[in-house]
Formats: C-alpha cells, structure tokens, sequence
C-alpha cells in the first residue's frame, strides 16, 4: 500500500522564499518539515516567489509559469511590497 504523497505550493514574495536564509530555512521548507515530522507525506514545495514582487507582478508570472493542475496545500504570502508602493488594500 502507498502512501499519499502531498504536492504543496508556496506563492509570495522575499517573505516566503527567505531572503537571505539558507533553503531549508525558508517558510515552505520548514513547513515540509514540520509536516514531515508529524508523519504525513510531502514532495519537495514548489516556489513560485521573487524578491520584491508585488501581487499584481506574482499573477503575471503565474500566467507564463507550468504549473500542476492541482495541488493538495497551497499558500500565498505577499502584501508588503504592495503596501511598500502604496497599492490600495483592495
């Protein structure tokens, strides 16, 4: 019998690809691990991050990026650059 393996996407900025820390420091690979730890089953994240993006620049790329047709966990970390070139919060 096997075991699930989980497919996680982490979307965002600087935020969530640790800028400046080694990989496995990162938001998604500490998540990984964490969830490791507890016994469930993950592939490496995928990343889809860049220093300094806002989210209009996150969904642009997105747009011209391969992608899964699904994933099981995502997350979305993004915002400061947004509010750092004063984009309204809508």
């Amino acid at each position: 019998m096997t075991k699930h393996q989980f497919s996680y996407l982490a979307l965002g900025d600087s935020y969530t690809i640790g800028e400046s820390v080694p990989l496995h420091e990162s938001y998604p690979y500490q998540t990984v691990q964490i969830l490791r730890k507890a016994g469930l089953h993950f592939n490496a994240p995928e990343v889809v991050a860049k220093t300094g993006w806002a989210s209009n620049e996150l969904a642009e790329h997105i747009l011209h990026t391969k992608l899964l047709e699904q994933y099981d966990f995502a997350t979305l970390l993004i915002g400061v650059n947004n509010q750092y070139r004063g984009f309204p919060a809508e």
